[in-house]
């Protein structure tokens, strides 16, 4: 706590003696040019050796309010931080959501397009299925023509050629 000056009773007339200078453990004896203001109405209440304690008090629970406040100020700014982080974290999360449902519309249409080659795939191998089937009919059918022909072709060649 700051060193103070406490007055008994209160004067008729009051005078300001301000300390201009300060000691400085770096630099020694320093000079302070900042002003020197103080209010039109001055309330000599905070200054009374009699209220000191209340003063004192006082000047302790601003002190603390001050480090609460700092505290607050710190937890905002850590809240704020982690809010932050949060809403990066949620962009990042809509943003895949948004290329996986771009993802799942592309294997939709993939699942589209594979469902029509197995379409064409089966037509492919009914037709396949049929042509065989046409080439065993076929295959029976030249064989018939060739036995057929063969004993056409013995019959015709004892009768034009017999031993």
């Amino acid at each position: 706590m700051k060193k103070r000056t406490w007055i008994l009773e209160p004067p008729k007339i009051l005078t300001f003696r301000p300390q201009r200078a300060f000691f400085d453990p770096n630099e020694g004896v320093v000079r302070s040019d900042e002003e020197f203001d103080f209010p039109l109405e001055f309330y000599l209440d905070e200054f009374l050796a009699k209220n000191r304690k209340k003063v004192e008090r006082d000047l302790e629970e601003i002190e603390d309010a001050k480090m609460i406040n700092q505290q607050l100020l710190k937890h905002r700014q850590a809240s704020r931080n982690e809010f932050v982080q949060k809403y990066h974290d949620l962009e990042d999360e809509l943003r895949l959501t948004n290329q996986c449902q771009s993802s799942n519309k592309d294997l939709r249409s993939i699942k589209e397009n594979m469902n029509e080659v197995k379409r064409v795939v089966q037509d492919l191998e009914t037709r396949i299925n049929n042509c065989n089937q046409d080439l065993k009919s076929l295959t029976v059918f030249l064989e018939f023509i060739f036995n057929s022909t063969e004993i056409f072709f013995r019959q015709n060649l004892k009768k034009y050629f017999p031993k």
